[in-house]
């Protein structure tokens, strides 16, 4: 195309509508599906699937901006950047209300105390080794992502002490075969869902979890 601009690139919008609706009519009506921006961070295809009734995750503070730009309302946002500046966490406040944001740990939740206008979950570490192969297994202990699931008593605390605090964020890995083991992983946080709802309705809270966020691919067939 030129010594500056060498490249193009083609997209088939039909596979991509084709594994969009795929997506629609697999889950429940209702669910929030969200496109990493990492997989096509091309704006015009963002804009596409944002057409399409889809939201965006954000694994950096520069995908949220690009989401936002691509025509995302904040509440179809999810940012999931395991490692936040507080300037970051700041600017979603004061200028992007009802954002979902998934704190990757509970020392990091201690940045959001602040916050009344953030949607706010936590990444759990089911501890289910051996999901995703290698390198793409992120659920084994000692993993830098997310909250350990033992003990719950912590993360149960946590709930019951921020109101901002409505969701759970699992993500076991990518590259993921064994589909069964990775739905078991889910049912844990599921369970851990169940637990926190009963605490609040303990403590006469209305307060429950609001949102279980699943991450995480299958195995693609390169």
């Amino acid at each position: 195309l030129g010594a500056d601009d060498p490249a193009a690139i083609f997209v088939a919008f039909d596979v991509l509508d084709a594994r969009l609706e795929h997506l629609r009519r697999t889950f429940p009506s209702g669910t929030l599906h969200t496109v990493a921006v990492k997989s096509n961070p091309l704006r015009a295809v963002l804009r596409h699937v944002v057409g399409r009734g889809f939201g965006l995750e954000a694994a950096s503070f520069e995908e949220v901006l690009l989401a936002r730009s691509s025509g995302a309302r904040n509440d179809r946002i999810v940012f999931d950047s395991p490692a936040k500046r507080r300037s970051e966490i700041d600017y979603c406040e004061q200028h992007l209300p009802g954002l979902i944001v998934n704190a990757n740990s509970l020392d990091e939740l201690g940045r959001y105390r602040r916050c009344k206008r953030l949607r706010l979950g936590l990444r759990i570490n089911p501890l289910e080794g051996g999901v995703a192969p290698g390198l793409y297994d992120v659920s084994r202990p000692g993993s830098k992502f997310g909250e350990p699931i033992r003990p719950a008593r912590a993360i149960v605390d946590a709930f019951l002490a921020m109101p901002r605090l409505v969701g759970l964020h699992v993500h076991v890995g990518s590259e993921v075969a064994d589909l069964d083991a990775a739905a078991a992983a889910v049912g844990k946080v599921f369970e851990l869902a169940r637990q926190i709802d009963a605490a609040c309705a303990a403590r006469g809270l209305r307060k429950r979890v609001e949102f279980v966020d699943i991450g995480g691919g299958a195995a693609v067939n390169y």
